[in-house]
């Protein structure tokens, strides 16, 4: 049979007579055309396209490298934190796939205060600790920034103990700059070397801020100076790094619905990066020091403006002097811990109540205390994360305070309604940093153990009181989360003295003196009948303080005893110590009114 066939019978003739011979089997067809192509052509093909994948990546390096060489070295720099970018990301994510998996592996199935479960999350607070330290400090900047704000606020019991003792090292813990970091940051910023403009410059660092070094320096004029130099590559990633930040944290709201630090730093973050402007912190620091300037015992170090820049903050050099917290040298030096208590919450409290400009990172590391004159002196650094208050909200929170205090819930209500907060007992709460309720007194009248229904019913109504305050700390205005956040570090330091001076008493004398400055709230009326009525409420005023401070003392020592002679367990004495904020807590778990 022929096996031909025409390919378009309606072609042209010339056309028409082209054919196509079919194969009598597919076997046949294969053979043929294997057959007609030399096996070194299939051979040279495979070789060519090895060859060709590999050098597709060959090339990308070389370009890449070649582009990375032809740019200066501030670009260079910005490639680099780029790349940096992304390791600091995934080593963040890690970290924090970690410690989730530590304590939902660990805590499974275990029966929550039992010995067990105590046994248990105690191991992945410490794991989970030097999982947080090594990647603060594998990332470093605002990394460590938030470690130091977790070292603080642990000494008051705000976080779990492990946490506050792990990094607490990130108070003062220098990261190294590259061998030309220094170099390169004074060649862009002044357009010389450090060594034109200092005398003599130690390249050691003396102390680590969270964005910067520290370094010790002299002037041509023989000054002393501390030498305040940023990290040279942190704007470039400081945005990469808030995003980062902010998703790990909505991850761990999200595994763990309690945890309430993300909307938080969502509220504050744009006010963190004012914290990159050396020229915006030196301008505070002086405002600082005009506006407490009737307090003889702070002191703020001077700005030379003339070497400073927007990376770098030269301010005089602060000698003899101890950090805080350090409660051995302060004693060595022969200062009243007392003293300092009383000083240093003045100091905090005119900022809230009086000026209304709040140094909102009072962290152990930015507060030091020297001799001077024979008497102690507070010296404040770090000035670059400040809150301004409004006065229509600090003259208000002063009135709820001062109404707190007398008991006058007409006007306790009236100036939280002011401020937009329906619940005024719990903003008050909040507010003072003193239960109000009645959950604290019911404490020392239960039995020595528990029913199990018993202490149901008590967790059930402090989760509760716990979500009222969560709700509240939402609602409060935006510019008092920084100004909590103040509170909470000075009591933290206060809980490391052990709260020798009445935090809530001074607190309240100032915002009450505040207050009665208001032009709002003075009434007209005859001078005599004035006089008179001022005077009783300033003597019902100090009596209730006087009343308060006798009770939270009585309530701690009846703790004490109850404990001791075994009529109290120990959950139930960290409880009941966590309601009083000026009391040495004895537990691990923050006071339920305190959700910052």
């Amino acid at each position: 049979m022929d096996r031909r066939f025409c390919l378009n019978p309606r072609l042209p003739s010339k056309m028409s007579k082209m054919s196509l011979t079919l194969p009598s089997s597919p076997h046949t067809l294969f053979r043929r055309h294997s057959s007609t192509i030399p096996y070194s052509s299939y051979s040279r093909l495979k070789t060519v396209t090895k060859s060709s994948l590999l050098a597709v990546p060959v090339v990308a390096l070389l370009g890449s490298a070649g582009f990375y060489l032809l740019q200066d070295a501030r670009e260079r720099r910005k490639i680099r934190g780029t790349f940096n970018g992304f390791k600091r990301f995934f080593r963040t994510m890690a970290s924090g796939a970690l410690i989730t998996a530590d304590y939902k592996y660990n805590l499974h199935g275990l029966v929550e205060d039992s010995p067990a479960y105590d046994a248990a999350i105690t191991g992945c607070h410490t794991r989970s600790a030097e999982r947080v330290l090594q990647t603060c400090l594998a990332n470093g900047g605002l990394y460590i920034k938030m470690g130091q704000g977790l070292s603080a606020v642990g000494q008051a019991n705000f976080v779990p103990r492990e946490y506050a003792t792990t990094l607490q090292v990130l108070q003062d813990k220098v990261l190294s700059f590259r061998p030309t970091e220094l170099d390169e940051l004074f060649l862009e910023d002044f357009g010389v070397a450090p060594e034109t403009l200092f005398s003599k410059l130690d390249r050691t660092p003396i102390a680590a801020a969270s964005l910067a070094q520290v370094f010790r320096a002299t002037t041509m004029d023989g000054r002393d100076v501390a030498v305040k130099c940023q990290y040279i590559d942190l704007r470039d990633r400081y945005s990469g790094d808030i995003r980062t930040v902010g998703l790990v944290l909505e991850f761990l709201h999200w595994i763990f619905p309690e945890f309430m630090g993300n909307w938080i730093f969502n509220e504050i973050k744009d006010t963190l990066a004012l914290e990159l402007d050396f020229i915006k912190e030196g301008r505070n620091s002086e405002k600082c020091a005009r506006d407490l300037a009737n307090l003889s015992y702070l002191y703020v170090p001077k700005v030379l403006w003339s070497l400073t820049s927007p990376r770098v903050l030269t301010t005089e050099f602060i000698d003899n002097a101890a950090k805080i917290t350090d409660v051995d040298r302060i004693k060595k030096m022969a200062l009243s811990i007392n003293d300092i208590n009383q000083k240093l919450l003045t100091i905090f409290g005119e900022q809230i109540f009086r000026s209304g400009f709040v140094h909102a990172d009072p962290h152990p590391g930015n507060i030091f205390v020297r001799r001077h004159n024979g008497k102690a002196q507070i010296v404040l650094l770090d000035h670059g994360l400040y809150e301004t208050i409004p006065d229509a909200i600090r003259v208000n929170i002063c009135h709820v305070y001062k109404a707190t205090v007398m008991g006058d819930h007409i006007n306790m209500k009236k100036y939280s309604d002011l401020l937009g907060m329906p619940d005024y007992l719990m903003f008050a709460q909040v507010l003072v940093q003193r239960p109000l309720g009645q959950i604290g007194r019911r404490l020392l009248g239960m039995k020595k153990d528990l029913s199990k229904k018993d202490f149901d019913q008590l967790r059930k109504e402090m989760d509760g009181h716990v979500e009222k305050a969560v709700a509240t700390v939402k609602a409060m205005p935006k510019s008092l989360y920084l100004v909590m956040r103040n509170m909470n570090l000075v009591r933290a330091i206060c809980v490391v003295h052990g709260n020798p001076i009445d935090r809530y008493t001074i607190f309240s004398r100032i915002a009450a003196k505040t207050a009665a400055l208001d032009p709002v709230a003075i009434v007209a009326v005859p001078t005599v009948y004035g006089r008179a009525s001022a005077a009783m409420e300033f003597a019902v005023f100090e009596w209730n303080l006087l009343l308060y401070a006798i009770s939270s003392r009585m309530l701690l020592m009846a703790v004490t005893v109850m404990r001791y002679f075994g009529w109290m367990s120990s959950h139930r004495t960290t409880t009941a110590t966590g309601f009083l904020s000026d009391a040495k807590t004895a537990g691990e778990h923050p006071p339920a009114a305190m959700p910052l």
